[in-house]
């Protein structure tokens, strides 16, 4: 058993030497002299901190590099991380879910967690019932349960390729309408490969993202006013406005998103920062996977264009990219979902999206660089509701296609 790291400066030549040894067609007899290590990540890692791993050859071959991911050292996104169960998720992916797909991603050559001390069955069913408790206990529950998962810290680890020379996408800047056709034909990959008879059943570390709306909504209460305050001149009066009236409409909207449209894996963190291209432009792969989950594909799709589309690109722009996302659904085998129901679904998905951004005022952002992707993030968002011209109101579930 090679020995899980519990801070980078574990990632000695002697534990990478037992990765290598038992990596997918590795070279058991390698020898390492030493590694180079290079913290990556700065700013960027709000769940994981990375580094850059180049070993020096005694006997033997291997990759000239490669990237290990282990659990933040912020001890508030450690813990929220925890309560998500995002280590062990990006863990069963890489190892179960990718290898059966056509999606561009990261070779995965070793990974590990430390067993999970508390039922894992028995915590989902805790989740379900406490979602029927009232949303002011639900804050308060949501705070204590943050606490103590940071008390737990397991630890684990993820070692992949190194996707050098690949260009990392970089989410402050942002991406033109090019770009962001070449994530959604990318995601659309992801899922296509799982729609349908093809989407898995929720299992203990691959839930649906509607498992528990009100404590979703009870995240969000908790955030709204301090990211009001942190957005302060970066929301305009109409975005505002939408923001206040998801007190009331949150539980409901997120229910009718997850009962009227199709369902698929979702890679559920979907931003430029999380993407890496070719020297064509095409996406190379597809990282990050600590937030995968099961759910309508215009998520992700919603979630990338506020996130990481320029603010400069218009409507017009958005809806040929969602044509582009249709496109790329339908070669790969999707139909009975057509552009005009994409769209509405897209702008369903929107108010979810501000929901979502709300939240980010309980995450640690680090160094400066991570202070302006939040703003650049939140201004994006704004950007795109103006699309809304209020937030829609619930009505009668209606399972669109699979």
């Amino acid at each position: 058993m090679v020995a899980i790291p519990a801070r980078l400066e574990d990632l000695t030549a002697p534990w990478l030497e037992e990765v290598l040894r038992t990596s997918p067609g590795a070279d058991p007899d390698v020898e390492l002299e030493g590694v180079r290590s290079t913290v990556l990540g700065t700013g960027i890692g709000f769940a994981g901190d990375l580094a850059r791993l180049e070993p020096s050859y005694r006997r033997g071959r291997g990759p000239s590099s490669v990237v290990a991911k282990i659990p933040t050292s912020i001890e508030d996104n450690r813990a929220g991380s925890e309560l998500l169960g995002v280590y062990e998720r990006e863990l069963r992916v890489y190892q179960e879910l990718l290898p059966l797909l056509d999606v561009p991603a990261a070779a995965f050559l070793h990974g590990a967690i430390e067993p999970n001390p508390i039922d894992a069955e028995r915590q989902i069913a805790m989740v379900r019932r406490a979602d029927r408790l009232p949303v002011w206990f639900l804050r308060r529950m949501g705070r204590a349960m943050r606490s103590a998962s940071g008390r737990r810290s397991r630890r684990a680890v993820v070692v992949v390729e190194d996707l050098a020379p690949a260009k990392v996408g970089d989410q402050v800047a942002g991406c033109d309408p090019d770009g962001a056709a070449a994530v959604l034909r990318a995601v659309a990959r992801l899922h296509a490969g799982t729609w349908g008879d093809a989407c898995p059943e929720p299992t203990t570390w691959l839930q649906r993202a509607d498992v528990a709306p009100r404590i979703f909504h009870a995240l969000y209460l908790d955030s709204r006013k301090g990211f009001e305050r942190r957005a302060d001149g970066l929301l305009s009066p109409h975005t505002r406005e939408l923001l206040r009236g998801l007190r009331r409409e949150g539980p409901s909207l997120i229910r009718r998103i997850h009962d009227t449209m199709p369902e698929c894996v979702l890679h559920g963190d979907l931003r430029l920062d999380n993407a890496f291209f070719a020297a064509d432009g095409s996406v190379r792969a597809l990282i990050d996977w600590q937030l995968a989950n099961l759910g309508p594909p215009l998520v992700d799709v919603a979630y990338f264009l506020t996130g990481s589309l320029d603010v400069d690109a218009t409507e017009h722009d958005v809806d040929d990219l969602l044509g582009a996302y249709h496109l790329a659904l339908v070669d790969a085998g999707v139909d009975g979902y057509p552009q005009s129901r994409i769209i509405a679904d897209y702008e369903l998905v929107l108010a979810l999206m501000l929901h979502r951004v709300a939240s980010l005022d309980g995450v640690e952002f680090g160094d400066d660089r991570g202070v302006a992707l939040v703003d650049a993030w939140v201004t994006r968002v704004d950007r795109r509701m103006d699309r809304l011209t209020r937030l829609p109101t619930a009505r009668p579930a209606r399972r669109g296609p699979r």
